[in-house]
């Protein structure tokens, strides 16, 4: 296999990326991202949906939709704070506390089948944007477009799959050459359920 390096911009400027929108479960240590709006979906406590109150510790919790069916909240974490609670309250009772640590969200990247941005070319026509080894946020990035310069030519697409012609023209490629590919990414909103 030639070792070439490939060079991954990834743009995330649609309307429709939602990616701040992420609360992560990792061996119960539950984490909030900072400077974003994390979504959670809190479950019926109660008999009633409505006999309890939340008490948030360093974070805002805000309830965007009151129509919804699910209670779907946002909770945004004060920018310095590294832990932050949230407490359920019935009847001046706390019935359940959930404490987060929060982090920064970590950067996704760009792969060319298992090869990862700065590495090696693939002989696989599949990109993907996702996190990096030991991130278990799962990835919800779609890859809409692409554009592939190589030389002085470019090659581009829609969709995550690389056309053929730009798979052959690798080929023919010596060692160090550089392939820059830029995407162009739509992301959907996880949730974390309680």
């Amino acid at each position: 296999m030639k070792k070439l390096a490939i060079l991954g911009t990834i743009f995330l400027g649609f309307t429709s990326f939602r990616q701040d929108l992420a609360v992560e479960n990792t061996d119960n240590n539950k984490i909030l991202y900072r400077g974003f709006e994390n979504k959670i979906v809190l479950d019926q406590f109660g008999d009633d949906n409505h006999s309890f109150q939340i008490e948030a510790i360093n974070c805002e919790v805000i309830k965007p939709d009151e129509n919804r069916s699910e209670d779907v909240y946002i909770v945004k974490t004060k920018n310095k704070a590294r832990t932050a609670t949230i407490n359920i309250v019935s009847n001046g009772q706390t019935i359940e506390r959930m404490a987060f640590n929060v982090e920064n969200l970590p950067s996704p990247s760009l792969f060319w089948g298992n090869s990862e941005a700065g590495s090696t070319i693939s002989n696989s026509a599949e990109i993907v944007i996702k996190y990096s080894t030991g991130v278990t946020l799962e990835p919800n990035f779609e890859i809409v477009g692409w554009t592939c310069s190589l030389d002085d030519l470019e090659f581009n697409g829609q969709g995550n799959l690389l056309s053929q012609e730009m798979l052959d023209y690798t080929k023919s490629m010596v060692t160090g050459e550089l392939i820059t590919i830029e995407v162009k990414v739509n992301a959907t909103e996880p949730y974390f359920f309680y």
